[in-house]
C-alpha cells in the first residue's frame, strides 16, 4: 500500500511560503524536529473517537494509557492531499495509533512525541488541549526551547526585502 508522503508535501508547503516572506513556523520546525510514520490501523481495542478533536482525542487517550502510548503532534497527511495540524498518539515503538481520523493505515504522519509530563505541563499553562498551535497562535517559546536554531532561521526568512509591488492604473 502507497501512503502519502507528507514529508514532501510540507517541504512544498515550507517553500511555497518562503517564497512570500512567511516562515511557516510550524511545518518548518515539524521538519527539522519530526520523525516520520506510516499509518497503521486503529486496535481494535481503541474507540474511533470525535471527528474533528484530535488534539482533545490524543490526550485523553494518551492520559488513560500513559504506560503504552505516547501523545504526538505536528501534521498527517491523507488522501486528500494536503497537510492537516493533527495530533495522535504512538506506541513506545513508534505505531501510529490515530483515534480521529476515520482510515490512519492510509495516511502518513509527521510529529513531535511528548511525554506525558510536557503535556501535561503546556496543558495546564496554555489552558487548551494542543502544544503548538494554542488557538490564538502558535506556541514560539515551545519550538524555539526545543529547536534554538530554528529561531534565526525564521527571522532571516522574515527579515529579508520583500518584492515590490507597482498597480498601475489605466489611463483611459
Amino acid at each position: 500500500m502507497v501512503t502519502p508522503n507528507i514529508q514532501q508535501a510540507l517541504e512544498t508547503q515550507v517553500a511555497c511560503f518562503a517564497g512570500i516572506g512567511h516562515p511557516d513556523l510550524l511545518a518548518r520546525f515539524i521538519l527539522r524536529n519530526g520523525t516520520l510514520r506510516e499509518g497503521a490501523e486503529r486496535p481494535t481495542h481503541i474507540p474511533k473517537m470525535k471527528d474533528k478533536e484530535c488534539f482533545c482525542n490524543a490526550t485523553h487517550l494518551a492520559l488513560e494509557n500513559s504506560r503504552t502510548l505516547r501523545y504526538v503532534e505536528g501534521y498527517a497527511l491523507s488522501s486528500i492531499g494536503m497537510p492537516v495540524h493533527h495530533a495522535w498518539c504512538e506506541t513506545r515503538s513508534g505505531v501510529v495509533v490515530d483515534p480521529t481520523w476515520r482510515d490512519p493505515a492510509l495516511c502518513s504522519y509527521m510529529g513531535v512525541r511528548l511525554d506525558t509530563k510536557q503535556l501535561l505541563r503546556w496543558m495546564n499553562t496554555l489552558g487548551v488541549y494542543g502544544v503548538l498551535d494554542t488557538g490564538t497562535g502558535l506556541n514560539s517559546v515551545f519550538m524555539f526551547q526545543k529547536d534554538p536554531e530554528l529561531e534565526a532561521t525564521v527571522m532571516a526568512i522574515v527579515n529579508q526585502p520583500k518584492p515590490q509591488v507597482s498597480y498601475h492604473q489605466d489611463a483611459g
